[in-house]
């Protein structure tokens, strides 16, 4: 579990670093007020052990997943054409606007 540090995730509502900014410093199981709204997303993260950021379909850790490796960032989720791969409800959806969660991974 990630403590206070400068390693977070930073989620925008609009691609670009636009709209509504969130940003935490450990895994969050409900994005509440940025769930569904983000197109723009960087792990901030340190190098080490859970420096990657899972981000989940749904709520709770729950259904399709991507992966997001330690200094990434994605600053147009639509454009990109993501979408979620892992297993679970929201399989084959793009990401854009669909992230409800995250957690801190060892690696993707």
């Amino acid at each position: 579990m990630r403590g206070a540090s400068a390693a977070s995730t930073n989620p925008r509502e609009n691609p670009h670093a636009g709209g509504i900014h969130c940003k935490w410093d450990t895994e969050n199981a409900n994005w509440a007020g940025c769930r569904n709204k983000v197109s723009d997303i960087w792990n901030n993260g340190y190098p080490g052990p859970e420096e990657d950021v899972k981000v989940f379909y749904g709520v709770d850790w729950t259904g399709s997943w991507v992966c997001l490796h330690q200094g990434h960032s994605i600053h147009d989720l639509g454009l990109s054409g993501l979408r979620f791969f892992g297993e679970g409800a929201g399989k084959g959806e793009l990401v854009n606007d669909k992230v409800s969660s995250h957690q801190w991974v060892d690696a993707c």
